[in-house]
């Protein structure tokens, strides 16, 4: 005879499926991930944009009035 499976135990076994399980969205944002960091030109773009927008405009320092 087979033992019997509480409910609770069917449970407790999905989740631990759950969090073994790789969800597609998750794998496809890897994928994306991996290839953007294997490709050297687009790495040297989003940092110079990244620098681009971090760093302040000096025009606009420089054309600046001091407060009163």
């Amino acid at each position: 005879m087979t033992p019997a499976v509480t409910i609770d135990e069917l449970y407790l076994e999905i989740k631990m499926i759950q969090e073994t399980v790789v969800r597609r969205e998750d794998l496809e944002a890897l994928l994306d991930t991996i290839e953007i960091l294997s490709n050297p030109e687009t790495i040297e773009q989003r940092f110079r944009r990244a620098k681009k927008i971090s760093l302040p405009d000096e025009r606009n320092i420089l054309n600046r009035r001091p407060p009163r």
